[in-house]
């Protein structure tokens, strides 16, 4: 039993820990990225003979929307966060970003 709560207790550290990396959402913009929305073509297996093998395959097509992001920085701490596309266009490199809002 108190080695199932330890492995419980040690997930949950883990999982604190890894939301802390994520990008701070205040700080000075150090770069900006926009990425252009596009199709992507995947195949999905629509009929499989005895064997298990695929032998019809159809093409699918998926949107990727366009999406905006910005490098922010704040002491050490630095990486991208997602952002709208007004929030994009509305700050210059160099500005102070405050995302908590």
């Amino acid at each position: 039993m108190i080695r199932k709560a330890s492995l419980v207790g040690a997930s949950i550290v883990m999982v604190l820990a890894l939301a802390a990396c994520g990008a701070p959402k205040q700080g000075t913009v150090h770069d900006k990225r926009y990425s252009e929305g596009y199709y992507s073509t995947y195949f999905m297996c629509a009929s499989y003979n005895t064997d298990g093998i695929c032998t019809v395959n159809i093409p699918q097509q998926q949107w990727n929307p366009p999406s905006w992001a910005l490098d922010i920085y704040n002491g050490d701490d630095h990486g991208w966060r997602s952002v709208t596309e007004g929030t994009y266009n509305s700050v210059q490199v160099g500005d102070y970003v405050n995302l908590e809002k």
